[in-house]
């Protein structure tokens, strides 16, 4: 008998389960309960499972089962299980934690498992047997982004990003450009976020809805879970000259013009850049609304002594021809490490599994083949 107990968990957990997620050195907002609550729909359940060693909990797995066409299902723990793979245990965690989903999950209906563990693509994961993980082809979230340190001291901090960043940021503060913060107060500042966010989307992906941030603006910012800033061009311009400029204000004048903005996501030691829009034009170009807009995410996240920053997503490469190259140019200025994680890894609960696989991998190779990632198909 194994010394590990997994055990579904109810409501009743909560309060320990975000302890232990939001402390942990392999945290990820996306293990949070909160994040469970916002994606539950007709399509998304959650489910939360916990490994117990002498009723202490040493690892959890927030996963989320979706609904999918023909009666069929799919498991994901998205940035997860959560556990410290550096322990020499890990695998033996691991392997109990597959072993549970293996016996509850397993049909003909449910194709799958889907882990995708925060843990740098050179970390030596293995599982062999009926519990052998399969890399799947490309990442759900990000699998190669830049984090910055937050430790640091402002002017370090500054002082490392590339001398274009720098003169954006002290260029929008010499422009008047403001900062405005919200952390589940106002909800017309999120309504503002979300017209600029859909904006954003018809230049090339898919928005999330209206409901879906409302949900987080209901559930996390209260907790601090979330947090929204736009910066925005008043009606009345007051420039600042300064080294380590700060423009965040407390109110939102009639008139101003929202240039960018950023929802983040965050737990006790990191701070996540999920969601991002920008209204870009001739006349707003040379503002540089969008690198102030960053500096001042990662001053209020050090003044809430959050360790790191992860702007989620920058391209594999340098190539000025990935779907992505754009955004990471602009992410890249702000010379925080780069970061490559293990990617998802699928344990397969069905035989219908490997039918689905092989349509999934044509279906991407023929809409966005810049997103498979060389993986085994």
């Amino acid at each position: 008998m194994s010394i590990y107990q997994v055990k579904s968990l109810s409501t009743n957990s909560k309060i320990a389960w975000n302890k232990f997620i939001s402390h942990h050195p392999y945290n990820s907002p996306l293990q949070l309960w909160e994040w469970g609550e916002v994606k539950t729909s007709v399509v998304w359940q959650p489910i939360h499972l916990g490994v117990f060693y002498r009723k202490k909990l040493v690892a959890g797995a927030q996963i989320l089962k979706r609904t999918l066409p023909f009666g069929l299902s799919m498991l994901y723990c998205p940035r997860g299980p959560v556990l410290n793979w550096q322990d020499p245990k890990a695998p033996t965690i691991l392997k109990n934690l597959l072993e549970y989903i293996k016996e509850k999950y397993s049909s003909s209906r449910t194709l799958f498992c889907r882990i995708e563990p925060q843990i740098d693509s050179s970390y030596q994961l293995s599982v062999t047997g009926p519990l052998s993980l399969h890399p799947y082809f490309k990442s759900i979230q990000p699998s190669h982004t830049s984090i910055i340190d937050l430790t640091q001291k402002l002017e370090d901090l500054i002082y490392h990003m590339d001398k274009d960043t720098r003169y954006g940021i002290r260029r929008a503060a010499r422009e008047g450009v403001r900062v405005i913060k919200d952390q589940g107060k106002n909800k017309e500042l999120w309504k503002i976020f979300y017209e600029k966010y859909q904006q954003t989307a018809e230049k090339g992906f898919s928005p999330r809805s209206w409901r879906q941030f409302e949900k987080v603006f209901q559930l996390m910012a209260p907790s601090k879970q979330a947090e929204l800033y736009l910066s925005f061009l008043p009606p009345q311009i007051k420039r600042q000259q300064s080294e380590l400029p700060s423009v965040l204000v407390d109110s939102f004048p009639a008139g101003s013009r929202v240039i960018a903005a950023a929802a983040i996501l965050k737990t006790q030691n990191m701070g996540c850049y999920l969601w991002g829009a920008s209204d870009i034009s001739p006349e707003t170009k040379n503002l540089y609304a969008p690198y102030i807009l960053q500096w001042e995410i990662m001053q209020s996240l050090k003044r809430e002594n959050v360790k790191e920053y992860d702007l989620w997503g920058i391209a594999p490469t340098d190539n000025p021809k990935h779907a992505w190259s754009g955004h990471t140019l602009f992410k890249k200025g702000f010379s925080g490490k780069r970061v490559s994680y293990i990617g998802c890894l699928d344990l397969p609960l069905s035989p219908l599994y490997y039918f689905y696989r092989g349509i999934d991998y044509t279906r991407q190779k023929i809409f966005q083949p810049d997103l498979i990632e060389g993986r085994t198909r």
